[in-house]
């Protein structure tokens, strides 16, 4: 009661005190938030210097072309099949097959067939042909290409015939 509005015996006791205790100890919320603000400013500082350094050195350096990754060629052959070749040395299967520049025949179709009749007219008939093999993939003729199916492998061609690969990697000519 400072302007005296009230009237009192003592005027003398017009004073109030009150004492706050906390009952946790250690930092307070705005000394922390404080200190998590100036890391980030810092973090936020030193990502920001790097990204400018990087954009420096990639002005810098001169263009690249780009490298085309160079697809590697897809194995062709059996894969049960073990080459006795060096890896230096070794063939990735038969040689590619020459081309045939077709000829022009003179001869008429009729001419050209009794021709053909006349020619295996001539070939001796053997009632035991013993198969034709060769060791390995390797001596195959040229001009073929690979068939892989449920009956087996096998590698044939218009030029070179039919093969079948045995189970001891030689090939077998069926037809």
């Amino acid at each position: 009661d400072s302007s005296d509005s009230i009237a009192e015996l003592n005027e003398e006791n017009n004073v109030w005190n009150e004492s706050y205790s906390s009952s946790e100890s250690g930092l307070s919320a705005l000394v922390i938030a404080g200190t998590a603000s100036g890391v980030f400013v810092i973090v936020l500082g030193i990502v920001f210097l790097l990204n400018q350094r990087r954009k420096a050195v990639v002005q810098n350096e001169p263009e690249v072309e780009e490298q085309t990754e160079v697809p590697q060629e897809k194995r062709k052959g059996p894969s049960n099949v073990a080459s006795s070749a060096s890896a230096s040395t070794a063939k990735k299967g038969p040689p590619p097959a020459k081309k045939k520049v077709p000829e022009i025949s003179s001869q008429t179709p009729a001419e050209q067939a009794a021709a053909s009749f006349a020619a295996l007219d001539n070939q001796p008939v053997s009632e035991t042909t013993t198969p034709q093999r060769v060791a390995s993939w390797n001596e195959l003729p040229s001009g073929g290409e690979y068939d892989y199916t449920a009956d087996g492998t096998f590698y044939g061609g218009p030029e070179c015939g039919r093969w079948k690969l045995l189970d001891d990697g030689q090939f077998e000519k069926v037809e």
